[in-house]
């Protein structure tokens, strides 16, 4: 899963126009809320003589998450509270951002993204009435 931010055409076009107006790369930063990497990369292909430094990223390969990353983060804030939740009973309470996902997928995601295992509890021998004395 990459962590890249994509960034459309009017956010390329306010890169340069700070530029242009002689904002610093700092400022920029701070405005925008990107990376100073990010910055860069398009006052450098601005520079480059690429039309007006535009090019529309490429879209991404691939097909999208079902579940966006807010809901994971909202599936992980309900298994730190209850962590004997079963991804049924996560798929149950949340209908509204989950009703079109399969409960595999829901599985999968806590698994893989969240990086949280299940587990079973081990069975404990019954006591014998000898024992219990």
């Amino acid at each position: 899963m990459s962590s890249r931010k994509v960034i459309g055409r009017e956010e390329i076009s306010s890169i340069i126009d700070l530029h242009k107006a002689g904002v610093t790369v700092r400022n920029i930063m701070k405005q925008m809320g990107l990376s100073e990497r990010t910055v860069y990369r398009w006052i450098n292909r601005y520079k480059e003589g690429l039309p007006d430094g535009l090019h529309t990223p490429k879209p991404r390969c691939g097909r999208p998450r079902k579940i966006k990353p807010a809901t994971l983060r909202l599936i992980h804030r309900q298994l730190k509270k209850n962590p004997s939740l079963t991804a049924r009973e996560i798929k149950d309470a949340n209908i509204r951002v989950l009703g079109d996902v399969s409960l595999r997928t829901v599985q999968e995601r806590i698994h893989d993204d969240l990086l949280l295992r299940s587990y079973k509890a081990r069975k404990k021998p019954l006591l014998t009435a000898a024992q219990k004395l």
